[in-house]
């Protein structure tokens, strides 16, 4: 499992520079989940007590945002998939992270 330098963060999240300390570290607090791109460009999100989980360390996928609780992570999810396929600002996942991030994620 990669990690973007540049996440998309929550709107709860007030010190993103602690919690990308923390997620480096692995030591990322119950309560955040993880948005994820995997190899085969799906968009996943997981729980923060399975980032040391080693079928996800073991797996192709990029860390691209990070949401406090499950409410904010399913909003994040939301967004991203309206923008795709409702309103067809983009194509795939992968292309809504490469422009809004301005790097190529999976």
């Amino acid at each position: 499992m990669r990690i973007k330098s540049e996440l998309l963060w929550g709107d709860s999240i007030r010190n993103p520079v602690k919690i990308y300390d923390l997620l480096l570290n692995g030591k990322l607090p119950y309560g955040y989940y993880l948005l994820l791109c995997t190899a085969d460009k799906r968009l996943e999100f997981v729980p923060s007590w399975m980032q040391n989980n080693k079928y996800l360390l073991s797996r192709e996928c990029m860390v691209f945002g990070i949401a406090r609780g499950k409410k904010e992570a399913y909003e994040m999810i939301c967004h991203i998939l309206r923008q795709i396929y409702v309103e067809h600002t983009y194509d795939s996942v992968s292309e809504y992270v490469g422009k809004v991030l301005e790097e190529a994620v999976c």
